[in-house]
């Protein structure tokens, strides 16, 4: 007797997810996942002869590329951290920004009380 088995494989995450499946992303989440690499080597690979060949993926920005070289691994990696590090500098930048300067205490003498 020939059994067939059927088997089918879902890719979850925010470019394809599938109907029926709801993601929310939390700023908790995504803070937690700054700086997260999947890397997938392929079959070129060899180690020993320092050949690298694959694909990384950010998984905050889920932006993906295909690497032919260490040097394009490494150069996408020190991109994709110099644009977090830009990022979080601005968002620091605008949180000094938005806090208000404390107010001047006065002795309570100097406001006529006793």
């Amino acid at each position: 007797m020939l059994v067939r088995a059927r088997f089918h494989v879902t890719k979850i995450g925010p470019k394809a997810s599938p109907a029926g499946h709801a993601f929310t992303v939390s700023s908790a989440y995504s803070h937690t996942m700054r700086g997260a690499f999947v890397l997938q080597l392929g079959p070129e690979t060899k180690p020993a002869e320092g050949r690298f060949e694959g694909w990384v993926e950010e998984v905050d920005s889920c932006t993906e590329i295909r690497f032919r070289s260490v040097e394009e691994l490494l150069k996408f990696l020190g991109q994709r951290f110099d644009l977090v590090a830009a990022s979080a500098d601005k968002a620091r930048a605008g949180l000094r920004s938005e806090q208000v300067p404390p107010k001047d205490k006065k002795s309570r003498k100097g406001k006529g009380l006793p």
